[in-house]
């Protein structure tokens, strides 16, 4: 191995180990609050309906600031926007700490998404610049597998912070690894490329987009607010939220630089895609936000044991995820896309089935034992599909790498914001919200099950074997 690619490996690396942190952050903040949803209630003195804010505000804002984010990477610097994100992301985290009530945590969460929108676009960006070739796919892929392990890490280090501090410190751990890659990010990120012209962001589209969703979701909050009974108010928001998503799309067709690139989504391989991630969304970071809760309330566990039961899928779901990013060159996108979710099906089913203390050829079973197994698999099918469903569609148009980064944020964590929205709304009209919980997982599966067909629809790139058989090819003629 030359000294020159040597360095460059090392080089990449460094950037590497800079932005992943970044990356665990704001995956972590997806699910850490969720594991302590009945302590916080109870200390804000507040009710399902407007807890449930908690998680729609962070993935609402960023399902609307990702594709701006992703613009302003590419037009802006990547290293500028991940630097300005890191401080908005550690800033809003302390004042959500330090919040009186549950309106103050929604604004502070909203502040809080903003900056974390805008690390996966330009973290996307920079290490696509750090590594080149067929070392790209595999960097990008293990990239996006930070994202489950952090959603899997924030109920865990939730649990513990519980048992031993209040719940405001979930948000102060942020502080020290917010500083850590503030000191190192100047000197070991690249410095950001030249621009050769700016467009204008769509901040009009941006704010149609934003009004759209969040008048349905106060709407569907309105809804469970009031027992399920849909009034005069709830049917404003509703009709408010439809207007302003047919104005957006309206909108998009007629701007030159639109929120969300029309010409990408019209191509079938995207819409695909696109399709894929929603749902994909829906039943894995939607719904799964809720899995620490349900485990509390349906299993009477503390948080400490709850982060116990979910530590074997948090670790299966690191290895999965490596393992898959490395082998995604030689076996393609479609296979990791469809196992996964299978795999997922399974672990919701299982969980829906609600059993309890169960014993096997005459060996009782603890639940918490049980809860790890039946995780597991959840976790094996996150960690093979998330990297492919990453990677899926950057291929089709890598010039373009931050834009469509953004873009596939914005349908993925509409997707999510989607289930916790449906779920919040459901659970506010029942009274067992244990069995509620497990009715959801059984309708989950059902759904992505069903959306698995589309996969078939995206190329199944295999940039290893591409280049075997061009290499063959061009070596044939010589031999002739």
């Amino acid at each position: 191995m030359n000294e020159s690619l040597k360095s460059s490996r090392i080089r990449g690396i460094l950037v590497f180990a800079v932005v992943a942190p970044a990356m665990l952050m704001s995956s972590m903040d997806n699910t850490i609050i969720g594991i302590g949803l009945p302590t916080i209630m109870d200390a804000l003195h507040t009710n399902i309906a407007w807890i449930g804010w908690v998680f729609t505000a962070y993935q609402l804002t960023q399902t609307i600031m990702m594709p701006i984010a992703g613009k302003v990477s590419d037009e802006w610097g990547q290293k500028k926007v991940f630097l300005w994100a890191v401080v908005l992301f550690v800033g809003s985290s302390i004042g959500v700490g330090l919040s009186p009530n549950v309106y103050m945590v929604i604004c502070f969460r909203v502040t809080q998404a903003v900056g974390g929108a805008a690390f996966m676009p330009s973290a996307t960006g920079i290490i696509a610049d750090a590594f080149g070739g067929t070392r790209r796919a595999t960097a990008i892929g293990l990239l996006g597998s930070i994202f489950p392990i952090g959603v899997m890490l924030g109920p865990n280090l939730g649990g513990f912070v519980l048992e031993y501090f209040s719940w405001r410190w979930m948000f102060f751990i942020n502080i020290p690894i917010g500083m850590i890659v503030l000191l190192l990010a100047p000197f070991i990120l690249p410095k950001d490329k030249p621009v050769k012209s700016k467009r204008n962001i769509d901040l009009a589209g941006a704010g149609l987009f934003a009004g759209g969703i969040a008048s349905l979701l106060y709407g569907m909050t309105a809804w469970g607010d009031n027992n399920g009974s849909i009034n005069l108010l709830t049917l404003v928001f509703f009709g408010l939220g439809a207007s302003l998503l047919v104005l957006f799309w309206r909108h998009i067709h007629h701007t030159p630089t639109p929120l969300i690139e029309i010409d990408l989504l019209k191509r079938p391989a995207f819409m695909a895609a696109n399709i894929y991630n929603t749902i994909y969304g829906l039943g894995t970071f939607g719904v799964f936000a809720f899995m620490p809760y349900y485990i509390i309330v349906e299993y009477n566990m503390s948080p400490r044991d709850v982060g116990i039961a979910l530590t074997p899928r948090l670790v299966l779901i690191m290895v999965s995820s490596i393992l898959t990013s490395f082998l995604l060159p030689k076996i393609g996108y479609r296979k990791p896309m469809i196992i996964g979710p299978i795999l997922v099906g399974i672990s919701l089913i299982l969980l829906g089935l609600s059993l309890h203390n169960i014993a096997i050829l005459g060996l009782d079973i603890p639940d918490m034992s049980l809860l790890a197994f039946i995780l597991i698999f959840g976790g094996v099918g996150m960690g093979i599909a998330n990297p492919a469903s990453n990677n899926a569609a950057l291929d089709l148009a890598p010039e373009k790498i931050a834009a469509i980064t953004g873009l596939r944020g914005t349908i993925r964590g509409a997707g999510s914001v989607l289930g916790i929205s449906l779920v919040t709304l459901y659970l506010s009209g029942v009274q067992d919200r244990g069995a509620g919980l497990a009715n959801v997982f059984i309708a989950t599966t059902v759904l992505m099950w069903v959306i698995l067909p589309v996969v078939f629809l995206i190329p199944d790139n295999k940039p290893k074997a591409k280049a075997e058989k061009a290499s063959k090819e061009a070596e044939q003629p010589s031999r002739g």
